[in-house]
């Protein structure tokens, strides 16, 4: 066993034994006169609360590990109810369903399989628009992959030193201020850094946006009108709520939005590149060789011959 991992296992029992006293109002004494040591667990009058009051917000806590599950949830069961699941398709069917305050992660989990959880994430962006997002990370969690749950979470903590904050942690997370949110979107490449939702809201109306121009891809004339129209509202009306989100043109998010579907596309060998450039809705060719040229440093020939090797 590694020394991490054993301390680890030591500072969870301690958690463990300061839990289980906290939950029963008991005190540990401990007394060493010499040959004699002794060990004194006194316990204090039971106290009957009164049942009721305000419901608790949910917390989904994904852990394979019962007695994680355990200790977790006797951090928090005073003030939430606390639900566990053991794989992430289970997590995100539970959310769409109940929709739940706070999603919470324990990445020891997936310290062999991150692009799984993270292709669950990338799917699944909309749920959590609405959900805060807390992931426990662990020195077994790539950097990487670290760094991109940091930067879509709402707070994160550290096994095993921060686990006595969770119950600060959880608890800023649900109830603080709400925090600006990046919306991860792959399709867009280096654009999508410069869209940021202030409100649930404004993640629909992007997401809807972005539908929509997925649909209608293959139409030379796709822009702010098309969009509107197909979004049921005026084009003043769009182009005021996407400026509130994002300082990019719409033209300039189409075109990245297409350049991104046309890399991904040219991978597929099968399809020539001429019907590359009809898929993405480009009617020129060398239009098409210009821009895909300056967003990637080379031409579509080449990019499929140093992609797919």
């Amino acid at each position: 066993m590694r020394s991490s991992d054993r301390a680890f296992s030591v500072q969870l029992l301690l958690c463990f034994v300061q839990s289980a006293l906290e939950r029963i109002d008991a005190k540990l004494h401990y007394t060493d006169k010499g040959d004699e040591k002794q060990l004194t667990i006194t316990f204090e009058p039971a106290i009957l609360t009164e049942v009721g009051g305000k419901k608790k917000k949910t917390v989904l806590l994904l852990e394979d590990r019962d007695e994680m599950a355990w200790l977790i949830g006797n951090f928090l069961a005073d003030e939430y109810t606390v639900m566990q699941v053991k794989s992430v398709q289970h997590a995100f069917e539970e959310i769409h369903r109940s929709s739940p305050s706070l999603f919470l992660v324990d990445m020891t989990m997936y310290a062999n399989a991150e692009s799984v959880f993270m292709e669950y994430i990338s799917k699944n962006r909309s749920l959590l628009s609405k959900t805060a997002f807390i992931p426990m990370l662990t020195w077994k969690v790539s950097s990487s992959i670290q760094r991109e749950l940091i930067l879509w979470s709402d707070s994160y903590i550290v096994l095993p030193y921060d686990i006595l904050f969770l119950r600060e942690v959880v608890h800023n997370a649900i109830y603080g201020k709400y925090q600006v949110k990046q919306i991860y979107m792959e399709d867009l490449g280096d654009l999508a850094g410069q869209i940021v939702c202030n409100t649930p809201e404004q993640a629909d109306f992007i997401r809807k946006m972005l539908q929509v121009i997925e649909q209608n891809l293959n139409q030379e004339e796709l822009g702010s009108t098309l969009i509107a129209d197909r979004m049921a509202m005026s084009p003043r009306q769009f182009y005021r709520k996407f400026k509130e989100i994002s300082d990019v043109a719409p033209g300039d998010l189409i075109k990245s939005y297409r350049m991104e579907k046309a890399a991904r596309l040219l991978l597929n060998n099968d399809m020539s590149i001429q019907d590359v450039i009809t898929d993405v809705g480009i009617a020129s060719r060398s239009y098409f060789y210009k821009e895909f040229t300056r967003r990637f440093g080379m031409t579509p020939k080449d990019y499929r011959e140093q992609h797919t090797k």
